[in-house]
């Protein structure tokens, strides 16, 4: 109980880090676009130049997002996403108080930032919720464009009070909250372990019955799938696979969310849902110690 207890305060926790990292996603420069005339009339800018303001995001983005998921895979999710707020942070500050240099250069150092993090949230939520997939990501979407909105209503009437600069700057303030509650995840590695069981009544007993013990042999996040037709032989299996029969029941469970139940399911799409560490084959116990039950259909299957 105790154990089930912290796991749901973890999910609720990495749930309301994910709005709060969404929040620095957009806000820090699609905001910038109706205060671009306060800071050509300041800093002396051509037309040309401030344009580039609002168009450097829109090719950094598309030089970082490519790279990113693979640089992450050898630093570590936890820790790209602190780098990236970081940078976003930095690039902020930069742009607000160093002059026509800091203005460009914050902004790629910002556009970098939220690059990296265009590339890696969706594998996040995907890693953390994936049972919640879409509920998440909705969350995540929603906060983004809220965030947004409001930069876009409220930029004029802050520099109005405080300045472009000290608008720029507060917008900082929401990446260095970030960064502080961030911190005790960016030395983790979010990985997890996936197994795909493909069998009948017996893997899903073992699915419904041993999770636990599984999830805790792993010592890490845990991921199962189940594939199971009652009193399933491997032919059966390999003819589906094949055939693209959808007959089976998909259960998918994880460790900090409930079992997911779908009929109807076909065999290929089970294997392609997650990139599977372990799948394992099993037929009906009639079936045991017959050679001839198990090839060809089991090479054909691995």
């Amino acid at each position: 109980m105790e154990k089930t207890k912290e796991k749901t305060k973890f999910a609720f926790g990495m749930f309301l880090m994910i709005i709060l990292l969404s929040a620095n996603m957009r806000a820090c420069y699609t905001g910038v676009g109706a205060i671009v005339s306060l800071i050509q009339a300041d800093l002396h800018l051509n037309g040309t130049l401030a344009g580039l303001i609002t168009t450097i995001p829109i090719f950094v983005f598309a030089v970082i997002c490519p790279l990113a998921s693979s640089v992450s895979g050898r630093f570590g999710l936890g820790r790209m996403i602190a780098a990236a707020i970081v940078l976003i942070g930095v690039g902020t500050v930069l742009r607000a108080f160093f002059g026509v240099f800091g203005l460009y250069a914050g902004t790629v150092i910002m556009s970098v930032g939220v690059g990296i993090m265009n590339a890696l949230m969706v594998g996040l939520i995907k890693l953390r919720f994936p049972a919640h997939i879409g509920i998440v990501t909705s969350a995540y979407t929603t906060v983004m464009a809220l965030t947004s909105a409001v930069a876009m209503s409220i930029n004029v009437a802050v520099s109005g009070l405080i300045g472009w600069r000290g608008n720029l700057a507060a917008w900082a303030v929401i990446s260095l909250i970030t960064v502080f509650l961030w911190f005790p995840q960016a030395g983790k590695e979010f990985i997890s372990m996936k197994i795909l069981s493909i069998g009948n009544s017996f893997s899903q007993d073992a699915l419904n019955q041993n999770f636990n013990e599984i999830c805790v042999a792993a010592g890490k996040h845990v991921i199962m799938g189940n594939m199971f037709i009652p009193g399933c032989s491997l032919e059966r299996h390999c003819r589906s696979l094949e055939e693209n029969i959808p007959d089976y029941t998909y259960h998918k469970r994880t460790d900090d969310a409930p079992l997911v139940n779908t009929k109807g399911f076909l065999l290929a799409d089970a294997i392609a849902d997650e990139p599977w560490a372990v799948v394992t084959f099993q037929q009906a116990s009639r079936f045991s110690g017959l050679p001839e039950t198990a090839e060809p259909y089991l090479g054909t299957l691995v």
